[in-house]
């Protein structure tokens, strides 16, 4: 075999080789693209899987998301009205913070008001106070002067009762001489009185007060009438006790009333002119 033979078979044993690898080469490239078509179709269809999760996620995600942001947009409402509230309510807490102010500025100036008008009360006070001890000190004074003129009027009392009984006894023995002197007057006339001379007391003790008098008549009203007993030409005594007891005659009772009667003077009147308040009474002795 020549040279060229050689070469020949050497490069058609290359040709053979490389068609060999070459037909290798093709059939591996067809069985890998096969697998690598069943391969990206399954990754594909893994794919596309994956993309309807992550659909459905997104969408369950966008749905969150909205959710969220409707509760955040809740949340922020009621943060926003809970914040008008609080800034109303700040405001409100800052005016009434203020009439607070100016309230305890009133109060301060009531105070020093008060103050004032407690220091003028206490200085009252204190005046009162000393007024309540002069006047204390005065009634203790005028108690003292009480007691004295009880005791004054006491011992006055005592005298006027003893001067009292000494005008009685003085009227009486007035009385007693008027009777003896009646009584000689009638004896030295022999016996016979004058016309409308005698005396006709009441039946009962009376007592009364003159209260009028007419001088040119004589005529003089009494405070006691028919009511105490009188009747018309009864005779009482007339009398006076001050200044000094005084007997002044008899009079004779003209005209009865029931509270009140008109006498005469029987006689001239002795010692003095009968007076409005003599007293009358048909027994002066009786008058103790």
């Amino acid at each position: 075999m020549t040279i060229l033979g050689k070469i020949l078979v050497i490069v058609n044993a290359v040709f053979c080789l490389v068609a060999f690898f070459l037909i290798i080469a093709v059939h591996a490239a067809s069985t890998n693209w096969h697998a690598q078509a069943d391969y990206n179709k399954k990754a594909l269809e893994v794919a596309q899987g994956n993309a309807e999760t992550y659909k459905i996620e997104a969408e369950n995600a966008r749905k969150e998301e909205n959710d969220k942001v409707v509760k955040a947009r809740t949340e922020f409402e009621s943060v926003k009205k809970e914040r008008d509230n609080f800034k109303r309510d700040s405001e409100d807490f800052k005016a009434r913070f203020e009439q607070e102010v100016n309230k305890g500025k009133i109060i301060d100036v009531n105070r020093d008001s008060i103050t004032a008008e407690l220091n003028r009360r206490k200085t009252e006070i204190d005046q009162l106070n000393s007024q309540v001890a002069g006047r204390d000190k005065r009634m203790l004074e005028l108690e003292k002067e009480k007691k004295d003129l009880r005791d004054r009027a006491v011992t006055n009392e005592i005298a006027a009762r003893s001067e009292q009984e000494r005008n009685q006894q003085l009227l009486a023995q007035l009385e007693t001489l008027t009777k003896e002197n009646q009584r000689l007057q009638a004896s030295a006339s022999g016996g016979v009185s004058s016309p409308g001379s005698e005396k006709s007391p009441p039946p009962e003790d009376v007592e009364g007060v003159v209260k009028a008098v007419d001088l040119q008549s004589g005529y003089i009203t009494i405070t006691i009438g028919s009511d105490a007993g009188l009747s018309k030409n009864n005779t009482l005594e007339v009398y006076r006790l001050k200044p000094e007891p005084r007997y002044l005659g008899t009079v004779r009772i003209l005209d009865v009333r029931a509270n009140e009667a008109v006498a005469k003077l029987i006689g001239t009147p002795r010692r003095g002119q009968i007076q409005v308040g003599d007293r009358v009474a048909s027994n002066i002795a009786a008058r103790r």
